[in-house]
């Protein structure tokens, strides 16, 4: 196969999405029988919402930021009653974006600031047990803190800090969807339609570089870009070399 063809990496896409869309459910179940009965009725109800922004990896990212928290809360000793609801409802707030408004671009401020709003909304309606979703969650112990976090979590790619450590533990658990085989090949495949990239050996040096140069917090001081803070903990560190 040849990568430089349009229509071939058209191809490889369309294989992707299957793969993706094939695994997601099963992955999900295993997950799911690790979830506490609250995390599991949240989870279900993100499950039973549409993404009207209209990315087909959203389940499969759902699903890896949830797993991900869950092995970070395991080995760290984090807060679960906080980051596990957090990490299972943060991205819910892009079942309110219309894609022909605001479009499938994840790159999108706009859009990324506008999923965090409605996002916030969403959440605290379900944690408080006043939404009409597929779910009653009863007990859920510092709605705030978790709305804030859903609020904020992707604060880096708009220019804005972190102010939590809890706020940084959500951001490990997800951007180790990047290394994940679906985000992988979806962005390798995104860059070289749009010319970012010319071989696999860009994209692997560029991936590598983005996630484990030793100079990242001076990056982020120099630049003032967040997005590119180090990962917080050691376990997410682990998680994302393993990946890699």
């Amino acid at each position: 196969m040849d990568i430089r063809d349009s229509e071939q990496r058209h191809e490889m896409l369309e294989s992707l999405i299957a793969v993706t869309d094939f695994l997601t459910p099963a992955f999900s179940e295993r997950l799911k029988s690790r979830l506490n009965d609250k995390e599991k009725l949240l989870y279900e109800a993100v499950e039973g919402v549409t993404f009207a922004e209209g990315n087909w990896y959203r389940p499969h990212h759902n699903f890896i930021v949830t797993a991900s928290m869950l092995s970070l809360c395991f080995w760290e000793g984090l807060d679960r009653n906080v980051l596990m609801p957090a990490a299972i409802l943060h991205d819910i707030g892009y079942s309110a974006l219309k894609i022909s408004k605001y479009g499938a671009d994840w790159n999108s401020r706009d859009k990324r600031i506008a999923h965090m709003e409605a996002g916030a909304v969403m959440a605290a309606d379900i944690l408080k047990g006043t939404a009409s979703m597929p779910a009653e969650v009863d007990g859920v112990e510092r709605v705030e803190e978790i709305v804030e976090i859903i609020r904020t979590h992707d604060n880096c790619y708009i220019g804005e800090p972190y102010e939590t450590d809890n706020q940084l533990y959500h951001r490990d658990a997800d951007r180790l969807y990047v290394m994940s085989f679906s985000s992988f090949y979806k962005d390798f495949l995104n860059y070289l339609d749009t010319g970012k990239i010319t071989s696999v050996e860009d994209y692997l040096l560029g991936r590598g570089l983005s996630f484990y140069n030793e100079s990242k917090e001076e990056m982020v001081e120099e630049s003032g870009d967040h997005k590119y803070i180090p990962f917080t903990l050691m376990t997410a560190k682990r998680l994302g070399d393993e990946q890699f």
